[in-house]
């Protein structure tokens, strides 16, 4: 499984839209195999996306993201967790754990967090339906952190 984090002074960056680094996570068996920053500077959003395709990215977590980008993200099966605030290297350790996400990561005047796309760790993979937002198609599932 391939994680992305977009990342501004090793924390999240605020805005996916503008991000201009992305750390790039191997994950298997609940650990990191191997780790990579790469540049992330594409200036149209949907290049991006396609970016994000190309690196065999799995799963991303991110700040703030426009919706059509998001459901971009997603129509490509990569799953979003999106306004998410915080160190990356706590929020990847919480990842890694299986605690994340969690409220303590959710973005100042956000309500929930948004997940979209598939499941996290040990979540059985892209299954979808369920939650608020969530609709019957499966495609989407937005799930909210109480």
């Amino acid at each position: 499984m391939r994680l992305g984090i977009t990342v501004w002074n090793n924390r999240i960056a605020p805005v996916f839209d503008v991000a201009a680094h992305l750390r790039l996570l191997a994950v298997s068996g609940g650990r990191a195999t191997a780790q990579e920053d790469v540049p992330f500077d594409a200036e149209l959003a949907l290049l991006r996306v396609n970016h994000l395709v190309a690196l065999g990215v799995d799963t991303l977590i991110c700040g703030a993201v426009s919706a059509s980008i998001e459901r971009a993200l997603v129509a490509r099966g990569i799953a979003v967790f999106s306004f998410v605030t915080g160190d990356v290297d706590e929020i990847v350790d919480a990842y890694l754990r299986g605690a994340f996400p969690a409220r303590e990561w959710l973005m100042p005047g956000c309500r929930r967090m948004r997940m979209r796309g598939g499941g996290g760790p040990g979540d059985g993979g892209r299954s979808g339906g369920g939650g608020k937002g969530g609709g019957g198609s499966g495609r989407r599932r937005r799930r909210a952190v109480e």
